[in-house]
């Protein structure tokens, strides 16, 4: 009976601090507000948060919230070191709102090294039982991916075509830091990173198109097993680690899709290999022994190169790890054909029980220069046995999420939600938002 909304605001100009100080400055902000639905059609806010700066990524762990924002402090001249920390306010029911302070004190902001003062993280904590129960870590650095477990949370930054890895642990809100390593290459995204049997894997590439690899590491941040010079000259474009196996999938003219065995985290190895025209962005897990791929389908052009064209769906069978096979494929227009899944998996909703997939899709046509002839989304139904069958196609621009709720799909944009018939995909109607 709770619904927490992430949102961004702005400071309107000016911002009041708790001694009377009045800041003549516009500053964006994230905005967490908290309802109690038990009335459904009178929901009632019991608690909103503002902090300065820009929403990363969150992730619920039983009743507790973990959520990042990422800061940039406005430095000016004569600026005292109070103004530099992100601004912060709540507000509640019992209590009313307050007025704008530093999310936390001078001497709380920890940093990490090398020492980068362009950036700032707050991590914050919130309990949705007892909303007043708030925890907030920030320190001074940068991190755009994120991996978190039941119990840790891994922040990765880029420095000089390395990855710095950062651990903290999570103990019913309290937000503590463990340590870092120094990881080989650069990170691609949040799924080239895992935690399994307290053991911490990642995938990385050595360079733009060098050496890719898999690191391990244990509960102490030691390195303990590597597999390294996967793929040469080529680099990761999707990852993902389910159990004791990892795939990953690299290109620069074929798709390979390598299966790998981390049963024993000192000594990962290869298990099995396929490749095949195209790349995937993303994978998928449709069950323990198969992956779906969203990608590009590729061809050889007439001098020499590999041209990039539609949207490819795979559905791959990984269950002999020495010889994986992809069962299907499904081909959606040619060149310039696009999906908001190939860059926010968000955007992607599989429901294996209903043999139901959904993407968004745009489709410019024949030739990429002609105005686009299609935007919405793509409704299937996916078996092992029958691979993708179209079942129709739903009109919405720029589709950013899909979710279902018993027989009524609903697509959402950034300015409209739009409900269809999951029985014949039938305009139900719409709700400009």
């Amino acid at each position: 009976n709770r619904l927490l909304i992430f949102g961004s605001t702005s400071s309107g100009g000016i911002l009041h601090g708790d001694n009377g100080e009045i800041y003549p400055k516009t500053i964006s902000l994230t905005t967490v507000l908290l309802y109690d639905i038990k009335d459904k059609d009178d929901p009632e806010l019991i608690k909103s948060l503002d902090i300065e700066g820009d929403y990363l990524t969150s992730r619920k762990i039983d009743s507790r919230v973990y959520f990042i924002v990422n800061s940039k402090p406005q430095f000016k001249e004569n600026d005292l070191v109070e103004d530099i920390i992100p601004f912060y306010r709540e507000a509640s029911i019992a209590g009313g709102q307050e007025r704008f302070n530093s999310i936390v004190g001078c001497g709380e902001v920890g940093y990490f090294e090398p020492l980068n003062t362009e950036n700032i993280i707050n991590i914050i904590s919130l309990s949705m039982e007892n909303p007043e129960d708030i925890n907030k870590k920030v320190v001074a650095g940068n991190g755009d991916n994120i991996y978190m477990s039941l119990e840790n949370l891994y922040i990765a930054e880029t420095d000089k075509g390395n990855t710095n890895v950062h651990k903290f642990s999570l103990e019913e809100g309290e937000i503590s830091y463990l340590g870092d390593m120094e990881v080989p290459g650069k990170v691609l995204n949040q799924f080239s990173m895992d935690e399994h049997n307290t053991y911490f894997r990642i995938a990385t590439t050595i360079g733009d198109f060098g050496s890719n690899n898999v690191y391990i590491y244990d509960s102490e941040l030691n390195q303990v097993g590597k597999l390294e010079n996967l793929a040469k000259g080529e680099r990761i474009y999707s990852a993902r680690f389910m159990g004791n196996k990892g795939y990953l999938v690299t290109f620069r003219r074929i798709d390979p899709l390598f299966v790998i065995d981390l049963s024993s985290p000192r000594f990962p190895k290869v298990l099995g290999e396929l490749k095949i025209p195209g790349y995937s962005d993303y994978l998928h897990p449709y069950d323990e022994n198969h992956i779906i791929g969203i990608g590009k389908d590729t061809s050889e052009n007439s001098f020499g190169g590999v041209s990039i064209r539609g949207v490819k769906l795979a559905l791959f069978d990984v269950s002999d790890v020495n010889s994986p096979k992809q069962l299907h494929q499904e081909i959606i227009g040619g060149r310039g054909t696009d999906s908001e899944v190939l860059r926010d998996h968000k955007a992607f909703l599989f429901d294996k029980d209903r043999n139901l997939l959904v993407l968004p899709i745009y489709f410019p046509g024949a030739d990429y220069y002609e105005e686009g002839v299609f935007q919405g989304a793509y409704v299937y139904e996916l078996t092992i046995y029958g691979g993708f069958d179209l079942l129709g196609k739903v009109e919405h621009q720029d589709i950013r999420r899909n979710l279902y709720i018993e027989n009524i799909l609903y697509t959402i944009s950034e300015n409209k939600i739009q409900l269809n018939s999951l029985i014949n995909l039938d305009k139900i109607k719409e709700l400009l938002i």
